[in-house]
């Protein structure tokens, strides 16, 4: 398991639709704009053997995935740590939902996979890059 001495994670948010609710403010609370609808947020973290390493509490859907990565750090302290080695730092591996968590965890080094386009597919490079973080 990571955490003492690096390692990877891999971590997504899942969006779970759920009914409208009839108070304003939850509706508030509960609409996602990217998904024009009413969602709750889960964050799942794994490690490289798809072990669940993490499973945050369900917030409402309106709920950015950086913020929520704010409860790793009681699972992995050294995630919040500044002063982690660069060796030792756990590299998250996310989606682009993901870029800037380093500045909510400074302790970790943040990976974004390469993404192909509906014009554009991935170069050899890219593809090496993403098969590197595998």
């Amino acid at each position: 398991m990571p955490g003492k001495k690096g390692g990877d994670l891999t971590v997504d948010g899942t969006l779970v639709p759920r009914a409208r609710p009839s108070d304003e403010e939850e509706q508030r609370d509960y609409y996602t704009r990217k998904n024009k609808t009413h969602c709750t947020n889960t964050l799942t973290v794994t490690n490289r053997r798809t072990v669940t390493a993490h499973v945050s509490e369900t917030l409402p859907g309106s709920r950015n995935h950086t913020v929520m990565l704010e409860g790793l750090a009681e699972t992995f302290p050294s995630m919040a740590d500044p002063g982690t080695p660069e060796k030792e730092r756990i590299r998250l591996i996310g989606d682009s939902g993901f870029q800037g968590s380093e500045k909510r965890l400074p302790g970790i080094t943040p990976v974004n996979p390469a993404k192909r386009t509906a014009k554009k597919e991935l170069t050899a490079a890219q593809k090496e890059w993403n098969g590197g973080i595998q």
